[in-house]
């Protein structure tokens, strides 16, 4: 093996072929084994080699060349597994933003088309009544502002607002399912 790692080292490429030969199967099979797919175990083996190749001066000839293209080996699989840790991290979080992005486009549509109809049911209330919902739900005065603006009792205020409510429950109650 010395022999070979030095005539690497001279970019002799039948020696480069004979290591090919010698640890080709080892590599592919130490690959496959973490990796799991036998198409991309056979892309990283290609890279092992142009890997290999490329960093021949680096190879020791003191070393065992097994054991050194072991760590080659085991560096690209690594690199291969962080690679896909990656892209599933990003598949999960694209898909995430996708729901979320979904739910919110949903839930606009469906508080838009709520706020459609209770503005329709508001306008169908007599009119007193529509005046004293819109004061207390829209302007956010209490039952006392109301009466002292509109002239009226308190009670009254009460009575209508009561009325309105029911009205405003009963029509948009299909809508109420769709929320809770």
């Amino acid at each position: 093996m010395q022999r070979l790692v030095q005539r690497l080292h001279e970019n002799d490429e039948a020696a480069f072929e004979d290591i090919y030969n010698l640890i080709h199967q080892k590599i592919y099979c130490f690959i496959l084994r973490y990796i799991q797919d036998s198409s991309n175990a056979r892309e990283l083996t290609q890279r092992f080699f142009v890997r290999l190749w490329e960093n021949r001066h680096r190879i020791s000839a003191e070393k065992p060349l097994e054991a050194q293209a072991f760590v080659i080996a085991r560096n690209l699989v690594i690199d291969e597994l962080r690679k896909k840790a990656r892209e599933k991290n990003f598949i999960e979080y694209f898909r995430s933003r996708l729901e979320t992005v979904s739910t919110v486009t949903e839930e606009t549509i469906l508080y838009d088309d709520l706020q459609t109809h209770l503005e329709a049911v508001v306008e169908s209330l007599p009119q007193r009544r529509r005046e004293i919902f819109k004061l207390s739900r829209h302007q956010g005065l209490t039952y006392q502002e109301i009466a002292r603006e509109l002239s009226i009792s308190p009670k009254t205020v009460e009575i209508q607002m009561s009325k309105a409510l029911k009205v405003v429950r009963s029509k948009l109650s299909s809508f109420l399912h769709l929320l809770f």
